[in-house]
């Protein structure tokens, strides 16, 4: 779900860029913000490779948007699932990042902590040792 949201609203920057770059005010309003539609496009290619939920999720779309034309309505411009769809409910749940890395981190701050216990007991004994010593000396 969190990778359709960031494909989608890429989406619809990359339409607003290409839509801005049919004026000359806009055709300058993007080169100021260094942001060219090409290199948009090249992200949305990437994310459709990278996660296999956008590019099968676009799929399903451009077959919806196909049947629909064929019905007779729309433009095809159909939008990824945005998770109230009943249609989504075909897609694989894919956890969010955070979700996915609880386990992990859950283990690294457990080593973490084990390790701050080693070093905080290490830096008593020595603490301790040194005491001792000078006491004696």
């Amino acid at each position: 779900a969190l990778h359709l949201e960031i494909y989608n609203y890429f989406a619809w920057l990359s339409a607003q860029v290409t839509e801005l770059e049919t004026s000359e005010a806009g055709r300058r309003s993007v080169k100021k913000a260094d942001l060219p539609a090409a290199g948009l496009r090249a992200l949305l290619v990437k994310l459709e490779t990278t996660f296999k939920v956008v590019g099968q999720k676009k799929i399903q779309n451009k077959m919806k948007a196909s049947r629909f034309d064929r019905d007779g309505g729309g433009d095809g411009d159909v939008t990824m699932g945005d998770g109230n769809n009943s249609d989504d409910d075909d897609a694989p749940e894919v956890p969010l990042l955070e979700e996915s890395l609880i386990p992990e981190m859950g283990k690294l701050a457990a080593i973490e902590e084990e390790a701050r216990k080693r070093m905080k007991a290490k830096i008593k004994a020595e603490a301790g040792t040194r005491k001792s010593f000078n006491a004696s000396g």
